[in-house]
């Protein structure tokens, strides 16, 4: 991929869960920590791949071999490349088998895919959605789709607070975003207030899980790639 081809790159791809030695030496000391943290093997794997496939892709585009890239944290805790590379920001989520990650030089992003749980935990939803949300999905009465709208808004809100680099360290319930799936773009607020020029944007639709990308500013053309573990 070449820097002129997109204002923004999002790269999705699917992991077996069976990393092998290769993927883990990708890994950062913290990741290599957050990985032996994970309950089951195939969780572990999972995060490995998605890692390890962050490291391939960003190598690609930089024209540099994956261990000459080097790693920090924003100060509000978001994963950033050091010089001479920090004019790429990046963004990855990952759930289960799937990765997404978003690469841009021109804007601020996030990301998050979320895969669809059968029934979704009501004590989270009360805990990270605005008044609004929760309005919204109460009057949704078809359970199958109350859920859909649970995670759309979920993927939503935390691929902006990712791409503003707070995380869950701002509040959520001082956020809301739009709970219709089908809305290609979307401008979350605070207090009724625009968030900046952030926006969501949708993305191609992803089997069995959410999906979703915010951006600052208007990007003039976003590129999607589906990768397979060979290529990644």
């Amino acid at each position: 991929m070449r820097r002129r081809d997109a204002d923004v790159a999002v790269f999705l791809g699917r992991s077996d869960g069976i990393p092998t030695p290769g993927d883990v030496s990708r890994l950062t000391q913290n990741e290599r920590r957050r990985a032996d943290g994970f309950r089951t093997a195939i969780l572990r794997g999972h995060f490995i791949a998605a890692h390890a496939a962050r490291q391939r892709i960003l190598s690609a585009i930089l024209g540099h071999p994956p261990g000459e890239l080097r790693f920090s944290e924003a100060p509000g805790g978001k994963p950033v490349l050091r010089p001479p590379h920090h004019w790429l920001r990046f963004n990855l989520s990952h759930s289960a088998p799937w990765f997404l990650l978003a690469c841009s030089a021109r804007h601020e992003i996030g990301v998050d895919i979320e895969v669809l749980a059968k029934q979704w935990p009501g004590p989270l939803a009360s805990a990270a959605f605005s008044g609004a949300e929760r309005q919204a999905l109460e009057r949704e009465a078809d359970p199958g789709r109350q859920n859909l709208l649970l995670h759309t808004v979920w993927v939503r809100k935390e691929a902006l607070l990712k791409g503003c680099g707070t995380g869950l360290r701002m509040d959520p319930r001082d956020v809301t975003v739009d709970a219709d799936p089908s809305l290609g773009i979307s401008y979350p607020n605070r207090a009724g207030r625009p968030i900046g020029a952030w926006r969501i944007l949708g993305l191609p639709p992803v089997p069995g899980a959410a999906v979703a990308l915010a951006v600052a500013g208007v990007p003039r053309r976003i590129c999607c790639w589906r990768i397979t573990e060979a290529s990644a």
